[in-house]
């Protein structure tokens, strides 16, 4: 059996998900959290949870989702979380899946598709609703776009800085001047119109 546990505020969106799920064959949902608060202070989850369905947590900074890998350990270990959402926008998705999200699916859409992503998340897979999957597909040509804009060796430059490296490590590895390093630096940033290289993996890194 695949046991099935929902985080999800809205009451009633909540209920019709489980007694769709209940009705399929070899899944139980019989757990229904209204907050993710409520979730972590519940008593001892018996038996482990294989799969959470979570909704999208916001705080005062917005999104939130630092709580992912507590969510699994409280269910177990092999816990996987499917994100359900009604927003589909790159900053939600990237977020949730950096945080260790194994599934995306888009809130309105049908049920038969939440069965889908639960058995393909169950086996060890990841799935994204339709829509993510097409906004995955055109974030990587974007990026594949801005990076036809470099140089060869601004690419170089730029992957290094993405890694970690410093000015003057990037100097040495590539045997130039840090001088030299700076003046392709502001000519990548510039094309780029990033500032630093928290920008510019958030720009370049899918």
């Amino acid at each position: 059996m695949i046991h099935v546990a929902i985080i999800e505020d809205n009451v009633s969106l909540a209920q019709s998900m489980a007694k769709y799920l209940n009705d399929q064959e070899h899944i139980i949902c019989n757990l229904i959290f209204s907050s993710l608060e409520q979730y972590l202070k519940s008593p001892k989850i018996v038996p482990p949870l294989d799969i959470i369905l979570l909704d999208i947590v916001f705080d005062k900074e917005g999104i939130s989702l630092p709580h992912i890998r507590e969510i699994k350990q409280k269910a177990s270990n092999t816990a996987k979380i499917v994100m359900v959402t009604g927003n589909n926008s790159n900053e939600y998705l990237e977020t949730s899946m950096k945080n260790g999200a194994d599934g995306y699916f888009l809130k309105g859409s049908p049920l038969p598709l939440l069965l889908n992503a639960i058995l393909d998340v169950h086996k060890g897979g990841t799935y994204f609703s339709m829509e993510v999957a097409n906004l995955i597909k055109k974030s990587f040509r974007d990026k594949s776009l801005l990076l036809g804009e470099l140089t060869e060796r601004e690419r170089e430059m730029a992957t290094l800085l993405i890694e970690g490296y410093t000015y003057e490590e990037v100097a040495k590895k590539i045997f130039v001047s840090v001088n030299t390093v700076r003046h392709y630096v502001k000519s990548m940033y510039k094309k780029l119109h990033v500032h630093n290289k928290t920008q510019l993996r958030k720009k370049l890194v899918p």
